[in-house]
């Protein structure tokens, strides 16, 4: 039978199950494992599971304006949850979860739009930039005014706290924005 357990709920098995999740694809889980290590404070997880098996995860991350919720396999466990969390920006990792994510949207009465959003990953070695000649390489000291108007429209003012905290990589290969979302 399927179960489903919040962060305090988990015990050591389940726990090592999620650091596998990372191991095995790191792209996938790195939200999940950074949040766990860095954000435990604004972070809720939520796992539907049998035994010591991630199924399924929720990760809700309450760190600005909106939170922003990721979704490993969506599970019907997650409903509830997910209707509860809104106005939400939800990342999908599998593009199969996009109809049934769709559905529950719908049955809640929430409007939202979906879009897609690919993200490319390579190491600084490899990196060939398509128009090199305007390739520079970030200075802190030259480019954190431009930074800091870059954060702005998403609410941070303030960069005292973690200045370069919103450039962790994932791996989402789908996106929900759900009401009350602009740009």
């Amino acid at each position: 039978m399927t179960q489903l357990k919040g962060l305090r709920e988990l015990d050591f098995a389940l726990y090592i199950s999620s650091i596998s999740l990372y191991l095995q694809n790191p792209l996938d889980h790195a939200y999940m494992l950074y949040d766990l290590i860095y954000e435990l404070d604004k972070t809720e997880l939520y796992i539907s599971g049998r035994g010591d098996v991630v199924e399924a995860y929720m990760l809700i991350w309450r760190g600005q304006k909106y939170s922003g919720i990721h979704l490993w396999n969506y599970s019907e466990d997650f409903k509830r949850l997910l209707k509860e969390a809104l106005p939400v920006i939800i990342q999908l990792y599998r593009p199969s979860d996009l109809e049934k994510v769709a559905g529950a949207l719908k049955e809640a009465g929430v409007e939202f739009k979906a879009e897609v959003y690919l993200d490319i990953v390579v190491d600084e070695e490899r990196f060939r930039p398509y128009r090199p000649q305007e390739a520079v390489r970030l200075d802190p000291g030259r480019h954190v005014g431009e930074f800091v108007e870059l954060k702005k429209p998403r609410g941070q003012t303030s960069m005292r706290d973690k200045p370069w905290s919103s450039s962790k990589s994932g791996g989402a290969t789908g996106s929900l924005k759900t009401g009350g979302w602009s740009q």
